[in-house]
């Protein structure tokens, strides 16, 4: 049995009288989400959208676009011969703000060394010890050749995607530029 399996409410035999503290949180998130909902009904965002508004505004943009391909009938004809050339262009911004919000920032999807990298997180981490004058202080076992290489590889890898992610964004940004004046419905 795992550490915390008596918090999962879909398994057998959980019972809520038994941690009756555990309602608590669940009663504050069900109001605080109510207040957001009435914050996105009004607002259009809340506050949890301002908290990370790079990551809301990609995810927003392409399902806003998926959308408007949907339910668009119309092209702009003095840039476009037909409508599937314009949708073609506006997948192209989809595609472009997909592929920056999956390698933009901290997004380790892709990166070759991430598992190996981990691992030696982990053994760093579980290798390291409290102290100094206040006991507070933590000192990690020095690495190994090896395992400077695979830090130096990991953090190389880690600047190529987010400056593959970057170059996506600013593509997407400037073909969403180039058509935010097209994109009526």
């Amino acid at each position: 049995m795992k550490k915390n399996d008596n918090l999962n409410v879909l398994k057998f035999g959980y019972s809520p009288w038994k941690y009756p503290c555990n309602w608590f949180p669940n009663i504050a998130n069900f109001f605080r989400n109510i207040k957001r909902a009435f914050h996105r009904v009004t607002k259009g965002y809340c506050s949890v959208d301002l908290f990370s508004m790079d990551y809301w505004l990609l995810n927003l943009i392409p399902e806003a676009l998926k959308e408007y391909n949907k339910v668009n009938d119309g092209f702009p004809d003095s840039k476009f011969n037909s409508m599937e050339e314009w949708q073609a262009e506006v997948n192209k911004i989809i595609e472009c703000f997909e592929e920056a919000e999956k390698h933009w920032k901290f997004s380790d999807a892709e990166n070759k060394y991430e598992e190996e990298f981990s691992k030696l997180l982990e053994k760093k981490f579980s290798s390291s010890t409290l102290g100094g004058e206040k006991g507070n202080e933590v000192t990690f076992p020095p690495l190994t050749p090896e395992e400077e290489e695979l830090e130096k590889n990991y953090y190389a890898e880690a600047e190529r995607l987010h400056k593959y992610g970057d170059e996506k964004l600013k593509e997407g940004l400037d073909l969403l530029y180039k058509n935010f004046g097209d994109l009526w419905w």
